[in-house]
């Protein structure tokens, strides 16, 4: 049956080949090729029943979905279905159990190996994959298909009788040829199609595994209500440790509305780090204002592993610490960094006191820009607002004291056909969400001659009372204004009414532990990942600049004595230990002699024998002889030393003489008796 399994070998090699080709990932498929290359011959057999196995096969299910948990930062960056972790770990689940049929079937294998192979390569698939990609995976899915026919084949062809059944492997081997014709034109037809099965599945899946939140440049009314409940509205998106509560964290800032939409300005300038981090290995440190309060405090900020791209920040953040080696800025100090990996945590330092802020005339033209659809009505309304206000604090006073007195919140809108929605929403006053009161606010404060900008972030109020960290979830997803006032500094204005606003929860204790061992898990792949081998890395730099300053920034007579110190110090350290290993060495030595004089009389010991056992049949066997009664009772005195716990040179020179005498003796007895 050895052509059968090597067919099975075959077929393993191929799923994994698969797996490579589409991943980049060598190391976990060939681990299994040879533990399938182990299991070829058929020696090495695991004894399970079939539920026991079944029970096998839902465990290692489990660990899966747990390391495809676990690994949560997992990106390969190339096409195929491997795009996505959930069908790599799927692959490799299959891979596991096709490589665990040669250990569960010491001969013949079943045909649930071609069946395990083949979800391999369906794992694999061939939607987003290049023509040159999708070209090899074919020929993959046709050497795959034919490696089935032979392998199918050659189980089945010993007759009752013990012979070959050639007609039974050429019948079976004409049906796999069908069905590899089949296959292809099936695949054939799966690529026509492939942009419905990427609209209906692929891209579904997408927005299941991971989510954008770098907010784009063009940003339309509604958008923030979509990102609430993308993923559902209870996911939890930031974790945030900090002393007091982060509040408002900005994503995005936009400047000028048109057609129901908020632009904002790709004015981007690279920001290189001031200085690398000697707490957080691989880590650096990056200014991104230029002035900093009397007292800073610390929010390490902790992202989903689903959101790849956007970092979210306080208006008055000063320094950033992240694990990447630039960002990029803009004039409005909203930062990002796109090498910035899913789930790695950034650390900000936020000013407690207000920063003051110089406005260029370009900006300050941008942040003054109306849109050309506003109705005449509402520059009446606007003056009406602010008709006894005087400075830009009464004006914030008054648009947010308008809106939460004429307005109430709702999460929808619904606008007539025909409507510009800013218009409808501001001469109406229907119920309405945050995006309409900050892009109101934003517009009405510009009619009174403020500066003002659109933001759109989170507004963080939950805490986690088990695990000490705020939580921003996906409900918590909001817009809001911050206008520029008297003196250079920049005020947020809230003018959504307080039931719209991202409330304080407390969830139940149970809840809250849930959220922490997942957070942990995360915390412990962000560890092993940049953590430790950053550690490792520190403790390589510092012995190097030991090893350094050691050598370099010494005398070379001085050099010489340390390394004849050292020296001096390993051969001692070696000496010792020998030592200390010398009389255990002769006590083994002593028996080992006592054992091979035995074994001259054909008396061995058993293998599970214990030495008193031996030293009573050594007595039973020579009954009545003196030479063999020393040598028995020597051995009774050799187990009480080796077994006493304290073992020392004197000890063991005891036994060396009295199986000396007791040798002697054996001799003076031997001689006589001649």
């Amino acid at each position: 049956m050895i052509l059968h399994r090597l067919l099975g070998l075959f077929l393993v090699v191929l799923s994994s080949s698969v797996m490579v080709w589409f991943s980049q990932q060598l190391i976990f498929p060939l681990l299994l090729v040879l533990l399938a290359l182990i299991g070829t011959g058929g020696r090495l057999q695991i004894k399970l029943s079939r539920e026991r196995r079944i029970i096998l096969y839902l465990v290692l299910a489990v660990f899966f979905q747990m390391a495809r948990r676990f690994y949560g930062f997992f990106y390969h960056g190339v096409s195929g279905f491997f795009f996505y972790p959930f069908f790599y770990f799927l692959g490799l689940y299959f891979l596991t159990l096709e490589v665990l049929e040669f250990f569960f079937f010491p001969r013949q294998l079943p045909v649930t190996l071609v069946i395990f192979g083949t979800l391999v390569l369906c794992s694999a698939g061939n939607i987003y994959a290049s023509e040159k990609q999708d070209l090899t995976y074919q020929w993959f899915a046709i050497s795959f298909t034919v490696g089935s026919a032979f392998f199918l084949s050659s189980g089945s062809y010993i007759s009752s009788s013990g012979r070959l059944s050639f007609a039974r492997f050429l019948w079976r081997t004409f049906v796999m040829l069908a069905v590899v014709v089949i296959s292809f034109s099936a695949g054939r037809k799966v690529r026509e199609h492939r942009d419905v099965i990427s609209r209906v599945f692929v891209e579904r899946l997408a927005e299941m595994n991971t989510f954008n939140f770098s907010y784009p440049s063009t940003i339309r009314l509604g958008s923030v209500m979509e990102f609430r409940y993308r993923l559902g509205e209870e996911r939890p998106v930031l974790r945030i440790y900090g002393k007091k509560n982060p509040g408002y964290l900005r994503g995005k800032i936009y400047e000028e509305y048109r057609r129901s939409e908020w632009h904002s300005s790709q004015n981007r300038t690279m920001v290189l780090p001031v200085e690398k981090s000697s707490g957080k290995s691989g880590r650096n440190f990056f200014l991104v204002r230029r002035q900093a309060g009397a007292e800073l405090i610390a929010l390490d900020i902790w992202p989903s592993p689903r959101i790849e791209e956007g970092m979210f920040a306080p208006l008055e953040t000063v320094y950033v610490l992240a694990p990447v080696s630039s960002l990029e800025l803009d004039e409005h100090g909203i930062f990002d960094a796109g090498e910035l990996v899913g789930g790695f945590n950034y650390t900000e330092y936020i000013s407690l006191s207000p920063l003051r802020e110089n406005l260029s005339p370009e900006t300050a033209r941008r942040l003054l820009s109306l849109p050309q659809s506003l109705h005449p009505e509402i520059f009446t309304l606007a003056k009406k607002i602010f008709q006894e206000c005087i400075t830009v604090r009464e004006k914030i006073a008054a648009v947010e004291n308008y809106f939460h007195t004429n307005y109430t919140y709702h999460l929808g809108i619904s606008i007539p056909p025909g409507q510009e929605p800013l218009n409808y929403f501001l001469l109406k006053k229907p119920p309405a969400h945050c995006e309409f009161f900050a892009t109101a606010a934003t517009i009405l404060l510009r009619m009174a001659g403020v500066p003002t900008r659109y933001v759109v972030g989170f507004l963080v109020e939950e805490k986690n009372s088990v695990g000490g960290y705020w939580v921003a979830r996906q409900k918590d997803a909001h817009a809001w204004a911050e206008a520029y006032t008297e003196g250079g500094f920049w005020m947020i204005v809230e003018a959504t009414p307080p039931e719209g606003l991202p409330q304080k929860r407390n969830l139940s204790a149970a809840n809250y532990l849930w959220d922490v061992s997942s957070f942990s898990l995360q915390k412990f792949q962000v560890f092993l990942r940049v953590e430790l081998p950053g550690f490792f890395k520190t403790i390589w730099q510092k012995l190097k600049q030991f090893l350094r300053n050691f050598f370099l920034f010494s005398s070379p007579l001085l050099s010489g004595i340390k390394v004849v110190g050292i020296l001096a110090c390993c051969l001692f350290l070696l000496r010792r230990r020998k030592r200390e290993k010398e009389p255990l060495t002769g006590l083994q030595n002593l028996l080992k002699k006592v054992e091979r004089r035995l074994s001259w009389q054909n008396i061995r010991r058993g293998s599970g024998e214990t030495l008193h056992h031996f030293a009573r049949r050594l007595r039973e066997v020579k009954a009545g002889s003196e030479k063999w009664g020393k040598v028995a009772a020597w051995l009774e005195d050799y187990a009480k030393v080796r077994y006493s716990g304290t073992l020392t040179p004197e000890k063991v020179n005891q036994l060396k003489v009295g199986l000396k005498q007791a040798l002697r003796n054996s001799r003076k007895k031997k001689n006589s008796s001649c």
